[in-house]
């Protein structure tokens, strides 16, 4: 890379055989995903070594793709800063099953859906919901007003897309408004329903840069519907405070 930095994207974990975690531009994030047996994580070949965003952190080297630190969680928004995790994040093991498909609406409109079904530890069938936690550490819930940002259709829920969640405290018609950017044009993309929201505050992640104080945490996208061609919602998943999720198959 000429700038010396790497792109965000999954790389494999140096910690964890057959598995790949996320970089974010900046800083690892806590989100793994399995290997894909013939897939290529990302066409990046880095060759330099970029300081990670806490002093606490090592630095990783990339080559083949960054060297996962699993116990740092980095930088959550461009390049604002974030404390390394003091204590062992608590993991949580789902695992997912192809749901590509469609369907057609009462209006008669074909709806494609391209993403995975997700499952407990347990074993169950994980349901989206506006309630809470579906299971113990993960929020599972529909993106809301996609319709409405022409950037939710770079969403794809059968590559993971990551996204940024992030509380706007300054939006005029909800004070609880967590709004979901896209991760590389940090664009929004649609809002945390408004019934989850409240529920999710308390759990993110503060973070202060330059005197301006943000809250936010990462989320994956597991689904998405397309009308038309364009993305018209989607189902995202989101680690509460203190828990890492990884994915299997």
């Amino acid at each position: 890379m000429a700038d010396g930095t790497v792109p965000a994207g999954w790389y494999p974990d140096s910690q964890l055989p057959n598995t790949l975690r996320w970089w974010d531009g900046t800083a690892w994030t806590t989100h793994t995903a399995p290997v894909e047996p013939t897939a290529t994580p990302t066409s990046a070949t880095p060759e330099t070594i970029v300081q990670a965003q806490s002093s606490a952190a090592p630095t990783p080297t990339l080559a083949q793709g960054p060297a996962a630190e699993p116990r740092h969680r980095g930088g959550l928004f461009g390049r604002k800063k974030a404390a390394a995790v003091e204590e062992p994040l608590k993991k949580v093991v789902v695992r997912i099953e192809s749901d590509d498909g469609s369907f057609n609406t009462s209006n008669d409109d074909e709806i494609v859906v391209h993403g995975y079904r997700v499952f407990a530890p347990d074993g169950q069938l994980l349901e989206h919901s506006d309630l809470g936690e579906v299971t113990e550490g993960i929020f599972y819930f529909r993106l809301a007003g996609a319709t409405h940002h022409r950037a939710a259709d770079e969403l794809d829920g059968d590559a993971f897309s990551q996204v940024l969640l992030r509380h706007r405290p300054d939006n005029p018609h909800d004070p609880n408004a967590i709004e979901i950017l896209n991760q590389h044009g940090m664009e929004v993309v649609g809002f945390v329903p408004a019934k989850l929201a409240p529920k999710m505050i308390p759990g993110l992640m503060t973070i202060t840069d330059h005197g301006e104080t943000t809250t936010g945490t990462m989320g994956i996208v597991v689904k998405t519907f397309q009308r038309g061609g364009r993305v018209i919602g989607g189902e995202i998943i989101s680690g509460v405070h203190g828990y890492e999720i990884q994915i299997t198959k």
